[in-house]
């Protein structure tokens, strides 16, 4: 009796684990699709390269715009294996959202470097994700405690682009001044029209990074 209860039960785990792999491929290839479009739209891009990662997992990004300011962006976008039955519990427990990186290349060398860095957002640490600079404060943003490191005056532009931004998606924002970049690491928005705006939203904080050289 147990082994022919065992045999329908790897059936059932089967069965189940193919109908989420067609289900959570769909969804994946949906939520990409969908992104390389809004970022197309926020950024205008005059050329552009694309790499996939993985199969159903993500991709990456170069673009090249027609802008003195901020002539390169790069993006990431990375998503949870839908697709896999069994590992999707360990993965929305250990990455917990899908994501999106957001770099830009800016021309001219920002005044130092800052760091606002939600709570919570790296297990390991903010210094073990690569944070430097002392801590300078931490301040809260539509209901969100960030943790302040760096440039005081650099940080608090950081600041001011966060809230057009939107807190409730960006985990890390960060600006560099070797290389100079600006860097956004935010919960990738599904929400029609959002990450579209985040993208546009970015490019502009990078223009007024970049303009306090």
């Amino acid at each position: 009796m147990i082994p022919v209860l065992v045999f329908w039960g790897l059936v059932g785990v089967a069965v189940a684990s193919t109908f989420q792999f067609f289900r959570g491929r769909r969804r994946n290839l949906r939520i990409l699709e969908e992104s390389v479009k809004a970022l197309e739209a926020g950024l205008r891009p005059v050329d552009k390269e694309y790499t996939m990662v993985g199969l159903y997992v993500g991709y990456t990004a170069e673009y090249r715009l027609r802008d003195s300011l901020v002539p390169k962006a790069y993006a990431a976008v990375t998503t949870l294996p839908r697709q896999s039955l069994l590992y999707m519990p360990f993965s929305l427990a250990t990455r917990r959202y899908d994501r999106i990186y957001l770099v830009y290349d800016l021309s001219l060398k920002p005044p130092g470097e800052a760091h606002l860095v939600r709570k919570y957002t790296y297990l390991l640490g903010d210094r073990r994700a690569g944070v430097h600079g002392p801590l300078i404060g931490v301040r809260r943003v539509d209901g969100y405690t960030y943790r302040v490191y760096g440039d005081e005056r650099l940080a608090e532009r950081l600041l001011e682009g966060l809230r057009l931004l939107g807190a409730r998606y960006v985990r890390h924002l960060a600006a560099y001044p070797e290389p100079p970049r600006l860097f956004i690491h935010a919960q990738l928005p599904h929400e029609r029209g959002e990450l579209e705006r985040l993208a546009e939203t970015g490019l502009r904080l990078a223009r007024r990074v970049a303009s306090m050289a």
